[in-house]
């Protein structure tokens, strides 16, 4: 950091020559995920913490952790029981097989129970291992030097914080930390040889793959590493035969487990995910874009993700889009530059591999753990590539003190997006003046943000010690018209964005049942029907409920961004009424 404060330069030049490196990084890498012990459980956690529950207690035979959707008695039981929204269609398909993910959180729960700070516990011990064995690869194909700041880089790198706070996100932590290390086996033996060395490279790459299905994009490795380290090699000879036999035992391995998860019908066809091989058109004409974005999580730190959230943001999700592009594209341009060093090269295609898989989810900052590994590399590169020894003072700010800044204030409005909803569900329940009952229903009538319409009745049940209240959405839009069209009946409106366009929205909806006019879903107290729809958008919908609107067991409750929860009198929904909600 060139003419920057002294205090940076005593501690830089500390950090490089420290005898212990690794301690250095755990030390940062707790105390920056330290606030994470003192968050509460949030979105699919507590979804989880049901499937443990039933799992423990026989109810169901498979944890299914990362199985959400996968057979239409199953969407129908759980949209019945108020843990889908109504629009979650039957043909939905949105499972994964991860086994080894599943276990180490079932086990966390058989010891922590529902209490965070346990899980929170064993993810920021899973995180420093990946650290450490992040550090142990940068040193197989680099200086210490830029090991130490790709490591570093790599620690404090904001991509991290929903694997660790979201303990169902673990999947990404446990494959980063298998995937690290059979390549750092993997080194080994393509450099030195040793049968046990494949062997055990091999046996962590399986499990990898048993934690999350991108991992199956290193089976390429091995010639990777061949041409990264073949000038080192003391035997060609050789080398080249290790390389050959590893290389055939890794793409055997991944072949072997893409057509198991091809068997076990694993993905998703939601709307809001993309199939390469069922929608192969929608793939190329969207995947790309999706992995500029997630490159430009990284060059320019900042999550995609809150770009995909309602229709309205897509343009700024497209400006974000090409700015980071044009980024992408200088970095490539010094890449080439300086492509005598292979290690540079591997690292960028480690970067970019992993990405074709990866962009079949929606573009967040999360899902490039494994690319962070790359992309750390590429920016310690860039770091300390000056002639003169120096460290250039703008890839430190973006990738070493601005990343702090990123975690904070992620981990501020996790809180304070899990405490809204935690107030929402409160005052749904003090709505009814009294002791609420199991046949009580909330029904919320806007939902402005993607948590209101996720795991809702899993929080509240959560919240309350078991089912003690129903609640329900009656849509995903941020606000909608609504009018009272008989003692039952309820006619839903939009008021700019469609309804189910949103990322909770898309999210529920399949590919292969496109929303029709007149089409209706019965859920146990109330049903839907689309009454009008443009063009695949659906404009207005009527919904019908068991009882009255005035129901004393039923609650109308209007949300805002913030948190309050207003209750709705059905007089507010008579003819003649303002029928915009929330008001304005």
């Amino acid at each position: 950091m060139d003419g920057r404060p002294l205090l940076w330069r005593r501690w830089a030049g500390r950090y490089e020559t420290a005898r212990h490196p690794r301690v250095v990084l755990a030390v940062v890498a707790v105390v920056m995920y330290l606030p994470a012990l003192f968050l509460p459980l949030m979105v699919d956690d507590y979804r989880a913490l049901r499937q443990f529950r039933e799992y423990r207690a026989g109810k169901i035979a498979k944890l299914d952790l990362y199985a959400f959707a996968r057979e239409p008695e199953q969407i129908r039981s759980e949209r019945d029981a108020g843990y889908f929204p109504w629009w979650v269609s039957e043909d939905l398909r949105f499972r994964y097989f991860r086994p080894v993910s599943e276990a180490s959180l079932y086990l966390d729960y058989l010891a922590f129970g529902d209490r965070p700070i346990g899980y929170r516990i064993d993810s920021i011990a899973w995180y420093v291992a990946g650290v450490w064995l992040a550090l142990a690869f940068f040193r197989r194909l680099g200086s210490e030097r830029l090991a130490r700041w790709a490591a570093l880089m790599y620690a404090v790198a904001g991509c991290h914080v929903i694997p660790v706070v979201f303990a169902s996100a673990r999947c990404d932590l446990i494959s980063i930390v298998f995937v690290l290390a059979s390549m750092v086996l993997l080194a080994d033996f393509v450099r030195g040889g040793g049968a046990g060395r494949l062997v055990a490279s091999l046996v962590a790459f399986l499990i990898s793959l048993g934690a999350k299905e991108a991992s199956v994009a290193v089976c390429v490795m091995p010639g990777l590493l061949y041409w990264a380290l073949r000038e080192r090699a003391t035997d060609a000879v050789s080398l080249k035969r290790r390389v050959a036999g590893s290389l055939a035992a890794f793409v055997l391995i991944g072949a072997a487990f893409l057509a198991f998860a091809a068997a076990m019908k694993s993905g998703s066809n939601a709307q809001i995910m993309l199939d390469p091989l069922r929608a192969t058109g929608d793939y190329l004409a969207r995947a790309p874009e999706r992995i500029v974005l997630m490159l430009s999580a990284w060059a320019l730190q900042f999550n995609p993700m809150l770009f995909c959230q309602r229709v309205r943001f897509y343009g700024f999700m497209h400006a974000f889009a090409a700015m980071g592009l044009v980024v992408i594209l200088v970095a490539l341009a010094a890449i080439w530059r300086n492509r005598r060093d292979r290690s540079l090269l591997v690292m960028t295609v480690w970067s970019l591999m992993f990405l074709p898989i990866l962009a079949c989810t929606p573009p967040e900052d999360r899902v490039i753990g494994l690319p962070s590994i790359g992309l750390a590399y590429l920016s310690a590169y860039w770091l300390t590539s000056r002639v003169d020894g120096r460290l250039r003072w703008l890839p430190a700010w973006l990738y070493v003190a601005i990343p702090f800044v990123y975690v904070a204030t992620t981990f501020f409005f996790l809180f304070a997006f899990e405490r809204k909803e935690e107030r929402q569900l409160r005052a749904a329940i003090s709505s009814f003046g009294r002791e609420v009952r199991p046949t009580d229903w909330v029904f919320f009538v806007n939902a402005p943000q993607l948590l209101d319409v996720l795991w809702t009745q899993d929080r509240l049940d959560a919240m309350t010690g078991g089912r003690k209240l129903n609640v329900a959405v009656l849509h995903d839009a941020g606000a909608a018209e609504i009018e009272a069209v008989g003692a039952r009946k309820l006619a839903v409106r939009s008021t700019g964005e469609s309804f189910l366009s949103s990322f909770g929205g898309l999210v529920g909806r399949s590919r292969t049942a496109p929303a029709r006019m007149g089409q209706p879903v019965s859920i146990k107290e109330y049903g839907v029907e689309l009454t009008r729809v443009e063009n695949g958008e659906i404009k207005e919908m009527l919904i019908e409920f068991a009882q009255p609107l005035t129901s004393d067991g039923y609650r109308f409750l209007e949300l805002d961004s913030l948190g309050d929860a207003r209750v709705i009198s059905p007089i507010e929904f008579a003819p003649g009424a303002n029928h915009i909600h929330p008001k304005k």
